[in-house]
């Protein structure tokens, strides 16, 4: 197959709203104290801005910090582009949560699904998400990264030919690396191949965010049924858990990474 042949059959299968059918959940910490938080902050505002641009709508719990900024940069780019924002950007608030009432997004930001406990917010998140990209956070984030691998691998199980949702962490500080990693040497379901090739960590790359975008693009690809280039999975390999794992043990051997 020619190059033409090849970019015909891609513009068959890729249009404007299987795009937008693909939605990022921007997942990170509430807090927006630290210099740490308000670096997430601005990443996560800049990269929603960027997928929304792509074509890819946004999803986010609909509370404040990196949410906040993810939702606000995706509605405005949206806006930007001639497209109401509730068409682009979702968020899962709270039902009647008064508490936090001061802290949710605006309602001309985003469409907002309500949910009464949050299992089920954290259903809808994780389930009605095509791929998750991690700005820090806390227990809360890392609850969500838990339930989404955790999906993806009872999925594969279910339907192995199904295309895998990437799950992506850009965390300088290293704790959900650092915890995910343990994890994964202490619990055999964490190194089912399901979540060791779907889950890049890019903590320190300084091109993270070009990076995660290739990589959602490539699973956006695959999801439409668009074979990737020969030599574009291997490329992207080299950053999903799996790899990060061997470089550790052979760092730890002394062989070097």
């Amino acid at each position: 197959m020619n190059i033409e042949e090849r970019e015909s059959r891609i513009e068959l299968k890729d249009t404007p709203e299987k795009r937008a059918n693909f939605r990022v959940a921007i997942l990170g910490s509430g807090a927006e104290k630290t210099a740490q938080d308000r670096q997430a902050i601005d990443r996560a505002g800049k990269f929603a801005g960027g997928s929304v641009e792509k074509g890819f709508s946004i999803s986010t719990g609909g509370y404040s910090g990196v949410m906040k900024a993810a939702t606000e940069a995706a509605a405005e780019k949206a806006r930007q582009m001639g497209v109401n924002p509730k068409d682009r950007v979702f968020a899962y608030p709270m039902k009647d949560a008064k508490v936090f009432a001061e802290l949710e997004v605006k309602d001309d930001d985003a469409e907002k699904i309500r949910s009464d406990s949050v299992t089920k917010r954290l259903t809808g998140l994780v389930g009605e998400s095509s791929a998750f990209v991690v700005f820090g956070g806390g227990f809360g984030s890392l609850t969500e990264v838990l339930t989404a691998l955790e999906e993806e691998r009872i999925k594969k199980k279910i339907t192995p030919e199904k295309p895998s949702r990437p799950v992506i962490l850009i965390d300088p500080s290293l704790k959900h690396t650092d915890t995910l990693s343990q994890l994964a040497r202490a619990e055999k379901k964490l190194r089912d191949p399901a979540i060791t090739e779907s889950l890049y960590i890019l903590s320190h790359n300084p091109e993270a965010e070009k990076i995660a975008q290739e990589i959602l693009e490539q699973h956006y690809q695959a999801s439409v049924g668009n074979k990737p280039a020969e030599g574009e999975l291997q490329k992207y390999s080299a950053y999903n858990l799996k790899n990060f794992l061997r470089n550790q043990e052979n760092f730890q051997e002394g062989s070097g990474i």
